[in-house]
């Protein structure tokens, strides 16, 4: 209470800041933070990140409503509110500089494919547009479908291209399975970084032909498929069968520009290098730090200088590990793995 007020007082003293570190009760609606809210309202109408949740939903109305307040929000955090699509939607048009978004546990985008009435392509009168992400974070969203995202970005109107920048893209225990992902990836011809993440029950048809994950531009992936607890003492456990179909992707030339790729599999990089072995000559080495496996593919042919990567997520708390690898134009170009096991806490490098 007392770190509020003095917060609040800061807050007077100094208008118009773009940037804060504010306490955590003032995004839950705590009642002793209503008077710093005020204060932001008044005096700092030109904030560039925000975060709204449970008890905030009425300050977020807001935002549809002010004309002048805190419409250059650059980052934006939703989770779990109590609001109406049609309000969200209404934000979202008003934030036209807004280039990063992360959404947890938003249960009023769940979508129904035989009840299309959310997104509003049936009614271009209460059309609200979306703005241009760079970075767009799903987390805890298990409604929440391919079609349902295309059309909450794009309103069901492809030709608007809204997902052409997007460079970082977050899925993590959403409706979006891993065989509508290559149609997804094709709806976002930028997309620098992809992060999945899924808990998997059940293995993929045999015998299918299954599109391939392919991007000319993806250059970072964590594909994190992990086997739920029922099937995990499953022979071949399920995961398999997802891992096995983006080694099908990688050795058909599918990501030529991906270097740095993560798995919850700690035999990826053996399989990866057998598949590879029969379509062209391969070294590789494996360094093992803790219980994590950094593998890194190289050809034998000789390549450029290593190149640096970093992340493109300005919300991630810890930055991946900066990696260093080489280019070469082979169907498996130098890349570097990082495995880890299917159970425990173990963190990425």
């Amino acid at each position: 209470f007392i770190l509020t007020h003095i917060i609040a007082r800061l807050v007077r003293q100094c208008p118009n800041l773009l940037y804060v570190d504010l306490p955590e009760s003032l995004f839950e609606g705590a009642s002793e933070s209503v008077v710093l809210w005020q204060e932001l309202w008044r005096n700092c109408p030109d904030l560039r990140q925000m975060k709204f949740k449970p008890g905030t939903e009425t300050y977020f109305r807001e935002l549809a409503q002010r004309t002048t307040h805190w419409q250059n929000l650059e980052r934006l955090e939703l989770e779990n509110m109590t609001i109406e699509l049609q309000d969200l939607r209404m934000v979202f048009s008003r934030l036209e500089s807004l280039s990063s978004l992360t959404m947890r546990r938003m249960k009023c985008l769940s979508y129904d494919e035989e009840e299309e009435d959310w997104s509003a392509t049936n009614n271009s009168s209460h059309h609200h547009l979306f703005p241009s992400l760079n970075t767009l974070e799903l987390y805890d969203m298990p409604d929440m479908s391919l079609t349902g995202l295309l059309n909450l970005v794009d309103g069901g109107d492809p030709t608007k291209h809204t997902c052409n920048n997007l460079v970082s893209l977050t899925l993590s225990n959403t409706g979006i399975s891993v065989l509508k992902l290559p149609t997804l990836v094709g709806q976002t011809p930028n997309l620098n970084t992809l992060i999945y993440a899924t808990t998997v029950t059940r293995a993929l048809p045999p015998g299918h032909h299954h599109l391939p994950l392919q991007s000319d531009s993806l250059n970072t992936l964590h594909y994190e498929i992990q086997d739920s607890l029922h099937q995990s003492t499953t022979t071949p456990p399920p995961s398999t069968s997802y891992n096995n179909f983006l080694i099908t992707s990688m050795i058909e030339h599918n990501l030529p520009n991906l270097h740095v790729l993560y798995v919850r599999d700690n035999h990826f990089a053996d399989r990866l290098l057998e598949q590879a072995s029969q379509s062209v000559p391969t070294t590789g080495h494996v360094v093992r730090t803790k219980s994590t496996r950094r593998f890194q593919l190289s050809s034998s042919r000789p390549s450029p200088p290593p190149r640096q990567l970093s992340s493109n997520n300005p919300f991630q708390t810890r930055k991946s590990s900066t990696a260093q690898v080489t280019c070469a134009p082979e169907i498996l170009h130098p890349l570097e793995l990082f495995t880890k096991p299917q159970t425990g806490a173990i963190r990425w490098p």
